[in-house]
């Protein structure tokens, strides 16, 4: 087994190795053969091309983003990326995006993050992130197509807070004149998709039991991806057209 705790690297000035544990980094004069945190094997080495694992920053002690996930040697992913993706036991995606298609980082990450919460089957949390994502966009088309000029119409000043996704839809709505220089596929139909989604992630957060059948997910799955890609299309030319 490999030891996802424990990196190491060779220092200039001692010739001496350190050993990062996750909480402090030590000097030791050679690596020892377990780690003394998870009792796992200490992987000190590439297990492809043996290649010296190094830490991104020997100066910061008990920080685990200094992990290197790659290689520096050969490239190759370590061990302890896949930790997660051990655990998939499903195929497909529930939003069927390529995420590489999507501008920016925060939908990409989110698109990311729903379609590996449902690979692992953790389906009320696909649904919960689904609802938070239709809820973002259409935040974010309102944002683009009338500016903080127009706050009001997608943030509740009295609250302090952008409005929820029943308010949301409602603003859709009140000004889908405007807003239909973005999209065809704005009227009724649409926002009773977005409704059902909603209505989804919100069982999913508060009902106690709620078992979701794998017919029925996949039933979502199609009608997220459809929505999504709707509103994908739509901030993106409200952000064009406004810029």
């Amino acid at each position: 087994m490999y030891n996802r705790h424990a990196i190491s690297s060779e220092t200039e000035s001692t010739g001496t190795f350190e050993i990062k544990t996750g909480i402090v980094i030590e000097p030791v004069a050679e690596f020892p053969d377990y780690c003394s945190d998870c009792g796992e094997k200490v992987l000190n080495l590439c297990p492809e091309c043996s290649h010296p694992i190094e830490a991104a920053n020997q100066k910061t002690a008990g920080d685990e983003s200094d992990r290197p996930n790659f290689c520096s040697g050969c490239g190759v992913d370590f061990p302890w990326t896949s930790t997660i993706e051990s655990e998939v036991s499903r195929d497909g995606s529930f939003i069927d995006i390529e995420e590489t298609e999507v501008e920016g980082q925060f939908y990409p990450d989110l698109i990311s993050e729903i379609n590996l919460s449902y690979r692992v089957q953790a389906d009320h949390a696909t649904l919960i992130l689904n609802r938070k994502l239709i809820e973002s966009l259409l935040t974010d088309i309102l944002k683009a197509e009338f500016g903080y000029e127009n706050v009001d119409v997608f943030f509740d000043g009295e609250r302090s807070q952008f409005y929820g996704l029943k308010q949301l839809i409602k603003r859709f709505k009140e000004n889908e004149a405007e807003l239909s220089k973005h999209s065809g596929s704005l009227g009724e139909d649409l926002y009773r998709q977005i409704r059902v989604l909603k209505h989804d992630g919100d069982a999913a957060a508060h009902v106690i039991e709620d078992t979701i059948q794998e017919e029925e997910l996949q039933e979502k799955s199609g009608t997220a991806t459809r929505v999504v890609k709707v509103l994908l299309s739509m901030r993106e030319s409200a952000w064009t057209m406004t810029n």
